[in-house]
């Protein structure tokens, strides 16, 4: 059971290694982090890849998500508030 796990482990890093070579010819010198996550279990950790280091990552994600939560709070286009 053991080895199913460690193999299938080693088969989903090498699809996000491929993902994330098609991302640089696509992307270029620009930044990216994908991430990959089960859509039933919200508490299961994501994997991911990025070409940027950790640090980048969770500072450009903490970016995302503030200026996405802003958005939820402003009034409606047009809407006099």
């Amino acid at each position: 059971m053991q080895a199913n796990c460690t193999e299938q482990k080693a088969a989903k890093e090498k699809r996000l290694q491929e993902l994330a070579r098609l991302l640089l010819v696509e992307c270029g010198e620009s930044g990216f982090a994908l991430f990959i996550f089960d859509r039933e279990d919200v508490a299961a950790a994501p994997e991911w890849i990025a070409n940027v280091g950790r640090p980048r990552t969770i500072a450009m994600l903490k970016r995302f998500i503030a200026r996405d939560e802003a958005r939820l709070h402003m009034p409606p286009p047009g809407s006099r508030h």
